[in-house]
């Protein structure tokens, strides 16, 4: 997938058939438009063009087809709503910021769900050129809320894939494929749909302000060459694989004009990865650098007061990610130790 160099951000809202993601699209619209002056296009997927026509049809259960040329219809419509005329691209160049009610996340969870492991990977290689989400939210609920709520809003008309049994093996694929893109670099957050709907409109929102409005954090490209780097990809991974806490962004701090504040070899100031947990609750991981800003000198694992049971945790990953680091490139850096 191709990092959004564009000024205008994209943001994509994921989960089961009946988590609400369409209409926290809208609030989140409104939010955006009325308090904070931004222009705001919200749009989904399957799209309004053509080949999405034909693809509601076939989960309206009105047209009959192949499961991989179905993946294959899918992939075709997001492409021609990326790049067509007044598309996402050309929006996104434009300034606006783009809310879409599912993209390519939903395809690793839905048209994979039956695929072997050389079709999912035919299905993933169709998406390199589809432009990356800034953030990506998947409101997480479970099969049984999902089937209540589409009962209520469409009296027992369900499609194609609004089974019990299949809305099951979905909710587990897209939990698999969330991991995997997490550890491609991707930014996404599971938070709970099963709570009321203005509670959940204020957990997206959180997250969305914290990463996009306080202006602390890199853009999504700077923020890429950061996690290119082996150590604090490792490190990502693993607080997001052990302690479960998601991945927010990073700060890049500038080195400390005061040397009493100084932490000894903080000459070259830090990158400070910031986390999020279930609760909302913020960690950071500030790993310091040389004068040069080669090197890790050390890593600190810092929290707000209430997730303070959990930090001798996150220090330990730390200590270990450092430990690795200092053993894999003392002598490349210039380390005279």
């Amino acid at each position: 997938m191709i990092p959004n160099a564009s000024q205008g951000k994209l943001i994509v809202l994921e989960g089961l058939d009946g988590a609400g993601t369409t209409t926290q699209a809208r609030l989140l619209a409104e939010v955006l438009r009325v308090e904070h002056n931004i222009r705001v296009w919200t749009t989904r997927e399957p799209s309004e063009g053509p080949i999405g026509a034909q693809i509601r049809s076939i989960l309206a259960r009105r047209l009959s087809m192949g499961g991989n040329t179905l993946a294959a219809l899918f992939t075709a419509d997001r492409l021609d709503h990326l790049y067509s005329g007044g598309g996402v691209r050309e929006r996104l160049n434009n300034g606006e910021w783009v809310i879409m009610d599912r993209y390519y996340l939903s395809s690793f969870a839905y048209q994979a769900l039956s695929m072997s492991e050389d079709e999912k990977r035919w299905l993933f290689a169709m998406h390199q050129f589809c432009i990356q989400p800034d953030l990506t939210v998947f409101v997480d609920v479970e099969a049984k809320t999902s089937m209540t709520r589409i009962a209520l809003n469409r009296g027992f008309h369900f499609e194609l894939f609004e089974t019990e049994d299949k809305l099951l093996a979905i909710r587990e694929q897209y939990k698999k494929a969330i991991t995997g893109l997490c550890k491609q670099g991707e930014v996404i957050h599971v938070i709970s749909g099963e709570h009321p709907l203005k509670t959940v409109q204020k957990n997206i929102l959180k997250r969305v302000k914290t990463r996009f409005l306080d202006g602390i954090y890199l853009a999504s490209d700077e923020e890429q060459k950061i996690l290119s780097r082996k150590e604090f990809r490792i490190l990502r991974q693993r607080v997001e694989d052990e302690l479960h806490l998601t991945f927010q962004g990073i700060i890049e701090r500038s080195p400390s004009k005061n040397l009493a504040d100084a932490t000894q070899g903080n000459a070259g100031g830090s990158y400070s990865l910031e986390f999020f947990d279930e609760n909302a609750i913020e960690y950071h991981v500030a790993a310091f650098l040389n004068r040069n800003r080669t090197r890790i000198t050390s890593i600190l694992a810092q929290t707000k007061a209430e997730g303070r049971e959990r930090i001798s945790d996150l220090q330990k990953i730390c200590d270990s990610v450092f430990r690795y680091e200092y053993a894999e490139q003392p002598k490349l850096l210039g380390d005279k130790k």
